[in-house]
């Protein structure tokens, strides 16, 4: 007697040979099903191909399938015991093959929540990033504006040391006020001088009219004999 197991791992089995197609079904069409059968064959082929690379790229199925072929090789030749022995270590290495699944179910969990928070923090850099640029932005604007202001001091400090070189706006007014009554001075002297000129020169042009005249009178009343006499001390006194 077959513990209750041994039917469960016999039906896939029993399954696959009630389905798989008799000698006598195969031979009832030797021309015709020929594409039917190469049709099977190269989906027989794909499967143990994706079988194959399936088994080589995972450890632990590629286990998980041995001892389950095992098994099910035990169950048609060997004894109850051994089947229970290969049952156990199929149950163990299916188990394992759970917990590796669910831990890479939780790894793969874990590796979308971890992109998630990568994004988030990459949002938060960026906006970060854009507050910074912002920040230097202003600060730069910042830094022209206090450079154009301390350009200005140094050139208010240097007007007011030249500022402060110069005398007091009231010794400059006063001063300037003392200039203007010097000035005022010198023109009325000026006048006065040019009216003293011109009254001596009025009073000599009288004074060579009045000579000249003189000259006439003693010219017309003096004899012929003495005329050049008289002549030389009218040209000395011209020459004069």
């Amino acid at each position: 007697r077959r513990p209750a197991w041994c039917a469960g791992a016999m039906a896939p089995k029993r399954a696959r040979e009630e389905a798989a197609p008799t000698p006598v079904a195969k031979a009832a069409k030797p021309g015709g099903g020929a594409s039917a059968q190469s049709a099977a064959l190269s989906r027989e082929a794909e499967e143990e191909i994706l079988r194959q690379r399936l088994l080589a790229k995972e450890t632990s199925l590629r286990n998980l399938t041995k001892r389950y072929l095992s098994f099910a090789a035990a169950i048609e030749s060997s004894t109850t015991e051994e089947c229970e022995k290969l049952y156990q270590g199929l149950l163990k290495e299916l188990a394992a093959y759970e917990f590796g699944m669910a831990k890479a179910k939780n790894l793969v969990a874990v590796n979308v929540q971890q992109v998630a928070s990568y994004e988030s923090m990459e949002g938060e850099i960026g906006a970060e990033m854009a507050r910074t640029a912002a920040e230097i932005e202003s600060l730069s604007r910042q830094l022209e504006e206090e450079r154009t202001l301390r350009q200005q001091k140094e050139q208010y400090a240097a007007l007011a040391r030249r500022i402060q070189q110069l005398p007091p706006r009231a010794a400059t007014e006063r001063e300037i006020a003392s200039l203007n009554v010097e000035l005022t001075s010198m023109r009325a002297e000026g006048e006065a001088l040019s009216a003293t000129l011109s009254e001596r020169s009025r009073l000599f042009s009288g004074f060579m009219h009045a000579l000249h005249d003189l000259q006439l009178h003693l010219e017309h009343d003096a004899p012929p004999a003495a005329a050049p006499a008289a002549a030389a001390p009218a040209s000395a006194a011209e020459a004069g």
